[in-house]
């Protein structure tokens, strides 16, 4: 309940590529202005509900999933020898791949010491691990507690609401004392929470001392599901191969020179971005122009601004994904749909969305196979 929420940017950016199949380094295409998003000044979106945030999605597509009145090779050059010269490095995993992953993957599984001296005192950067109880006007509030589980934090890193981390330094193992904060206003996760002074009751259980690292072995690898550190290092090996060439992909189509942006793919990516945090806000019992302020934005017009560059970066994408399968006659089809999405997926986007969700699939696995 204390956390501070992190700018919705990051998410923002991720939504917009996801939407689009595309993963990958978000660079725009070295071509200039052109092919610039346009966005409105009231940030409005003709197939966006804003009552409900609602987006019609299947509005803006055709039957098999490619954008409505778009031709898309009339935007997109698409180079004669597509996928003609990939290099051996993006279809191999070299070894420093492989045991950089290995090594994340104990780190992540390492356990700590854990230092109990109460000579020892916090300092800026550690990590301790505490429990707390929140109250306002002397009465706890829902989810202002640890319950005595304990939580584990950086401070510095952290991120809580200011102050309430920083005040752990200097103290020790063992401590319990108060802090107080004050609520910033709005503050998103409990609104009724907004501008007010609270006190936390705090006990610190421990500091996080070095790390102590599993060994990898088949034991460790049996932990994940897998039957040998040799089968476990394969995986790791076949996963890094399909996430480079994923990027090497990705890095083909942002050279892809692209002369404009028709309206739908603008309305398209706006409208579904627009349509997310309106719900969310939603949720949080906002409105998205209170969402948007919160985190320093000036209203939808100004997010959607700040972010005009990766947007139409997703949506040269989009169009090569699209030119490429025009030239190649590559769509997905009903069958292709109902095998490799949930039912609830289809349900809630429908068909026309989910074709040209995995379009990308599709033309990807052609720039692997069929065009070299």
């Amino acid at each position: 309940m204390i956390k501070k929420l992190l700018p919705l940017l990051a998410a923002a950016l991720a939504l917009a590529l996801i939407l689009c199949g595309c993963a990958g380094s978000g660079e725009t295409p070295p071509d200039g202005e052109s092919g610039k998003l346009v966005i409105t000044e009231d940030g409005s979106n003709n197939s966006l509900d804003a009552l409900t945030g609602a987006f019609d999605y299947g509005a803006l597509l055709e039957e098999n999933g490619y954008f409505k009145g778009v031709k898309a090779l009339d935007y997109v050059t698409v180079p004669d020898d597509l996928g003609s010269a990939v290099p051996d490095s993006v279809l191999t995993a070299s070894d420093e791949a492989i045991q950089e992953q290995i090594d994340y993957m104990l780190e992540q599984s390492a356990s700590h010491m854990q230092i109990m001296d109460a000579s020892q005192k916090i300092k800026d950067g550690d990590t301790v691990n505490i429990d707390y109880v929140g109250s306002v006007d002397g009465v706890e509030f829902a989810g202002g507690s640890t319950g005595g589980r304990g939580t584990t934090v950086t401070i510095g890193v952290t991120s809580y609401i200011d102050d309430f981390l920083e005040q752990l330094i200097g103290h020790a193992p063992g401590e319990n004392f108060d802090i107080e904060v004050t609520f910033p206003d709005p503050y998103l996760n409990n609104p009724d929470l907004a501008g007010k002074d609270a006190v936390f009751n705090i006990t610190i259980n421990y500091i996080e001392g070095p790390a102590i690292l599993p060994t990898f072995n088949d034991t460790f690898a049996q932990g994940y599901g897998y039957d040998s550190a040799d089968v476990m290092r394969g995986e790791i090996a076949d996963w890094l191969v399909d996430q480079q060439k994923q990027d090497y992909f990705t890095d083909v189509l942002n050279d892809m020179a692209v002369s404009d942006v028709p309206a739908v793919v603008t309305e398209y990516i706006s409208g579904s971005i627009i349509a997310e945090y309106t719900s969310y806000a939603k949720q949080q019992g906002v409105s998205l122009d209170e969402l948007m302020d919160a985190y320093g934005y000036d209203g939808v017009t100004g997010f959607l601004a700040e972010i005009e560059d990766q947007m139409t970066a997703a949506a040269h994408r989009y169009l090569a994904v699209q030119a490429i399968a025009e030239r190649e006659g590559i769509t997905v089809s009903d069958e292709y749909v109902t095998q490799n999405v949930p039912e609830s997926d289809l349900d809630n986007y429908g068909m026309k969305y989910m074709k040209q969700y995995h379009l990308r699939d599709l033309v990807q696995e052609f720039f692997y196979t069929g065009a070299q």
